[in-house]
């Protein structure tokens, strides 16, 4: 990976928690889909979406996405771990300038788990591309 923009491992302490900061690596990608799956798990729209797919068919599919988006240009992974229990309670995945690549064709072929709301999952990022297109300005921004 490529320098980084700070210099991590850096602890950060407060009357309550250590945290240490620091560069992920690609075995920690189980961690984080299981982080943001237990986060957003009342999430009303995370439950629409997924319908009755199992939690762990879903952070199987999540995991294998995130595999493919790792070695894509541009992209930094950081994580944070409670220096008390070892566990990893927080992710960060940054996106800096860089020449947009298209996603690699693999990742057009994992489809979604059987049990998802595939329409609504097709909304929700209809909208989010929409309203990306309607901001974002790839040449100033990429």
């Amino acid at each position: 990976m490529a320098s980084s923009l700070f210099n991590p491992p850096i602890t950060l302490t407060t009357p309550s928690h250590s945290l240490m900061l620091s560069e992920a690596t690609p075995a920690d990608i189980p961690a984080f889909c299981s982080i943001f799956y237990t986060a957003h798990e009342s999430n009303p729209l995370l439950k629409a979406i997924y319908g009755t797919s199992p939690r762990d068919v879903n952070i199987a599919a999540d995991i294998a996405k995130w595999k493919i988006d790792w070695p894509r240009p541009g992209r930094r992974f950081y994580k944070a771990i409670d220096a008390a229990t070892g566990e990893t309670v927080a992710v960060a995945k940054w996106v800096f300038p860089h020449t947009p690549t298209p996603p690699p064709a693999v990742a057009a072929k994992l489809g979604m788990p059987e049990g998802v709301n595939v329409a609504l999952v097709g909304a929700f990022y209809g909208e989010i591309f929409k309203r990306r297109e309607k901001w974002v300005r790839w040449e100033d921004m990429y």
